[in-house]
Order: structure tokens, then C-alpha cells, then sequence
């Protein structure tokens, strides 16, 4: 004989949390994270841009993106930290695929991301 047994539960969102440890509860729900756009002025001869940013006072650029389309003059870099400072700096790209002038460093302004 085979007899199957259905169970029910009825699940909560207090039931949920309670069994998540208050660590990853507290890391997972309450990361709240800013972002920033980079702008430039267009330069002649351009294939694309490449957007760099960093924390400030850190000597190494990390690549936001590259490849910019060269009619865009901006780029909402995502994901930084709260209450931080960034800097940023945009290089043309020239049509033989290579970096060849950087804008100079910028100060990134901040929002909450939404």
C-alpha cells in the first residue's frame, strides 16, 4: 500500500527571518550603495571612451567601463560605497583602438542609488 501525506505550512515573513542568522540578515538587507556620473566634454577623432574610477586617496583606477559609444558624454557608475569620495578620469580612445588623452581627474559626486 502506498499512501502519500500532504503537510501544509503557512509560512511568514517573521517565520523566514528568524531562521536566516542575524548576521547575514542585517549584511543582506541593510547594504545601501550610492552612485555617481562621470561626464566629459566630445574630442575629435574618437572611436570610444573608456570611463576609470577609484576611491580617493587610492593610487589604482578600476575600469567602470569601456567602450563608451562616442556620441555618450556621460556614464552612471554603480555600486560605491556610502559616505565615500571618488575620482574619475576619462581617456578618448582614436580609431586604432588605442587610449591616447585622459580628461584629467574629476571629483565624482554621489547619490542613493534607486
Amino acid at each position: 500500500m502506498n499512501k502519500k501525506i500532504l503537510f501544509t505550512t503557512a509560512l511568514t515573513a517573521a517565520t523566514l527571518l528568524s531562521a536566516v542568522p542575524a548576521f547575514a540578515s542585517d549584511t543582506m538587507m541593510m547594504q545601501h550603495y550610492n552612485q555617481g556620473t562621470a561626464t566629459w566634454f566630445s574630442t575629435n577623432d574618437v572611436k570610444a571612451y573608456n570611463v576609470y574610477y577609484k576611491e580617493a586617496g587610492e593610487k589604482k583606477y578600476t575600469h567602470a567601463v569601456r567602450w563608451v559609444p562616442k556620441n555618450m558624454l556621460a556614464y552612471t557608475i554603480k555600486h560605491l560605497k556610502q559616505n565615500a569620495t571618488y575620482k574619475y578620469n576619462v581617456a578618448s580612445v582614436g580609431c586604432a583602438g588605442k587610449e591616447y588623452a585622459w580628461s584629467g581627474e574629476k571629483t565624482l559626486s554621489t547619490s542613493p542609488m534607486k
